[in-house]
């Protein structure tokens, strides 16, 4: 990677080629220049360089200070961005900054500072994919050596990481959904190198394992069913990470009776109503009963008339009139009863009649958000309006398709 590139110098203008001088910006592309030949070393550079490219352009020391500021900076940047950012990449940059004549203590300021993000982002990484162990601890020693990180600046970088670095380390050991004794035994080793005392660890494991369940708890909801494997998977991990979970039971067991429907085997249930030979009921709710109907709002009339009067006060009113009906649709309630479900046909037992529809004629369902609408091959589409519309098609549509 170029720090530095090549420039071209100015050319004299009119009068600086009457009084034979050059321009005196070229000091600082000069400079730039001769960073660029020993960028690579630039301890090749010396401080009687800087001084005869001072007399030569007569620049005082304190002369272009913005101009050295972003020389400097461009390598400081290089050596930020460096991954290795060596002992000699430091030494380098602040000699350049000694060569500059600019403040080496702000410098020194910048580099502690990045020496400290370097051995945070290093430490969590370590801790991360490395098992706690004395191994561990040598390799932080190591680090804090090589960033040159005082104990105390170690003590402040780890409060602040500390429960980001603990965090990570519960999810890498929750990945496979369990976790054994000796895992125990390692969060335990990392809290007291951390000084993280139980109750905040706990906290921390409870909330990372809390959040892993409701993630596989959000896949179900999502699609609505749970089959058998999958609340078996759910209750062992529970059991495996050894937490207690809170999530909506009742909708697991909701969606787990959805997926029995539509792909379980059906169990008959005992019948209040006669039912015919080899016929077995499966399903009952009480419901109301409606059916689409027409009534006229009102009646307008149209036509041409012509009015001719016959004497003083009495007049004959001739042509067509034509009369327009005004209609609407809406549903009536026909009944109030129990509806029943079987393999054979749909029974509806109702406060004024019962009626009976074989799943041979019916075409297709309708579900809405406050019942379900069944379609036959001839006459009126009853509906049916009911609360748990789910669970209702489900049950239908699953008598449908084995009739």
């Amino acid at each position: 990677m170029k720090i530095y590139t090549r420039l071209t110098l100015l050319k004299p203008n009119f009068f600086q080629k009457l009084l034979k001088k050059s321009p005196k910006d070229n000091f600082v592309i000069e400079l730039q220049n001769l960073l660029e030949e020993n960028e690579n070393n630039i301890f090749a550079i010396k401080p009687i360089d800087l001084e005869s490219l001072r007399q030569k352009y007569s620049v005082k020391q304190n002369e272009y200070k913005e101009s050295r500021i972003a020389l400097l900076e461009k390598y400081r940047y290089f050596c930020f961005f460096n991954e290795e950012f060596s002992e000699e990449n430091k030494k380098q940059a602040l000699y350049l900054c000694e060569l500059l004549n600019l403040d080496k203590n702000e410098l020194r300021k910048q580099i502690d500072e990045e020496n400290k993000k370097r051995f945070s982002i290093e430490i969590k990484d370590l801790i991360r994919i490395n098992k706690i162990s004395d191994r561990l601890l040598y390799e932080i020693n190591n680090l804090q050596e090589k960033y040159e990180i005082s104990d105390n600046d170690k003590k402040e970088i780890f409060s602040n990481i500390k429960d980001e670095i603990y965090k990570k380390k519960v999810l890498v050991i929750i990945s496979n959904e369990k976790i054994t004794d000796a895992e125990r035994t390692e969060l335990s080793k990392l809290r007291e190198i951390l000084n993280i005392n139980e109750t905040e660890g706990r906290t921390i494991y409870s909330k990372e394992c809390q959040s892993k369940i409701q993630s596989f708890v959000n896949q179900l909801l999502q699609k609505r069913r749970m089959s058998p494997n999958e609340e078996n998977h759910l209750y062992e991990m529970i059991k495996n990470l050894n937490v207690t979970a809170s999530f909506n039971t009742l909708n697991l067991q909701q969606f787990r009776r959805f997926w029995e429907v539509e792909n379980g085997s059906l169990e008959p249930i005992m019948s209040p109503i006669n039912l015919q030979k080899n016929e077995s009921l499966y399903y009952s709710a009480r419901i109301d009963w409606y059916e689409e109907r027409t009534k006229t709002t009102h009646v307008s009339y149209s036509g041409i008339t012509l009015n001719s009067r016959i004497v003083k006060g009495l007049s004959l009113r001739s042509g067509m009139i034509f009369p327009n009906r005004h209609t609407e649709e809406y549903m009536k309630l026909i009944d109030t009863g129990d509806i029943y479900f079987t393999n054979k046909r749909i029974i509806f037992v109702g406060n004024h009649g019962n009626k009976t529809i074989p799943l041979s004629k019916v075409m297709f369902i309708t579900p809405f958000s406050d019942g379900v609408e069944i379609g036959k091959d001839v006459g009126k589409k009853p509906f049916f309006k009911y609360s748990d519309v789910e669970i209702m098609c489900l049950y239908l549509a699953r008598l449908l398709k084995e009739a």
